[in-house]
């Protein structure tokens, strides 16, 4: 069985640590990130949620020179009641504003970009999963095939590569099928994981952002699983596009994404946090500059 809550799941990869499991068999075997088998090997209860920590890698891509172009705008239709209801971009119209943003404020972020996914890398995942990719994840992997290393260049999640999504979404499904996990339990409102489900990014502490492909009005959602607990979907994006949508707003035009602010790091290094932030881990912070000179 799988455990019922992160108390449960940490005693558990102790327990297995202690039979003699490695830290990649217990990753597995668990669903899990690196990170939480490490923190359930040296805490002795599990504290809240920390606050994701950026990681730097050695070997960062070049910055790719970006052309002079048009100015950026973002467009809206009237509603029937003659509000203003701002109409969603394509996640290939979103990526280019954020590049365009890193491009100028945050070089290093952009070098942390990977280049686009191949279509026959696109088709492998596919395969794989036995239904198409969700239409924004394959629009965005046609942009940008996952990040070089995890990083916070989106409020809470860092994309994943198409062979990262391969792997977590195989590793899940084998963790479900021998714990029983494809089933909601009583305390539950949904499953530990569904074939139907698409980790298309990871969190700071190994959680998987998923894609709700399973038919019905909340189709394409965003929600949390392959952790210690059934997905959870509570205030969840409605897709994929419309997260993108916001941190790119948000980059140009200013506010946050769902309470997250964007801010630079003393090494010019974007992150967001909740607003009115100025350090982080003992460093300063400062408030993202707004759009493009």
């Amino acid at each position: 069985m799988l455990p019922r809550s992160k108390v449960d799941l940490y005693a558990a990869i102790r327990r297995d640590s202690r039979a003699g499991l490695s830290s990649l068999a217990l990753k597995r075997k668990f669903g899990v990130g690196f990170r939480t088998v490490e923190k359930a090997l040296t805490w002795v209860w599990p504290g809240p949620r920390p606050r994701p920590r950026r990681t730097t890698s050695r070997h960062r891509l070049t910055p790719r020179r970006h052309a002079p172009g048009p100015s950026i705008c973002f467009v809206g239709r009237v509603r029937q009641d003659g509000a203003m209801a701002q109409e969603i971009q394509p996640p290939s119209e979103s990526w280019r504003q954020i590049e365009a943003w890193l491009a100028t404020h945050s070089p290093s972020g952009l070098a942390l970009l990977n280049p686009p996914a191949t279509p026959d890398e696109v088709r492998e995942v596919e395969q794989l999963l036995g239904t198409p990719l969700p239409s924004d994840l394959a629009d965005s992997l046609r942009c940008h095939n996952g990040l070089s290393t995890w990083a916070v260049l989106l409020p809470e999640q860092s994309p994943l590569a198409v062979g990262d999504i391969a792997d977590r979404w195989q590793t899940c499904m084998d963790v479900a099928a021998e714990n029983d996990g494809l089933t909601a339990r009583p305390w539950d409102d949904q499953p530990w994981w569904h074939p139907l489900w698409v980790p298309w990014a990871e969190s700071a502490d190994g959680a998987a952002q998923v894609i709700d492909q399973r038919p019905g009005p909340d189709a394409g959602r965003l929600g949390w699983a392959g952790h210690s607990s059934g997905g959870d979907f509570t205030d969840s994006w409605p897709d994929l596009a419309s997260l993108l949508h916001a941190v790119a707003h948000a980059l140009h035009q200013g506010g946050g994404a769902r309470g997250l602010h964007p801010y630079l790091t003393a090494q010019g290094e974007l992150w967001w946090d909740e607003k009115d932030c100025h350090e982080l881990n003992g460093d300063p912070l400062r408030a993202a500059p707004i759009g493009l000179p």
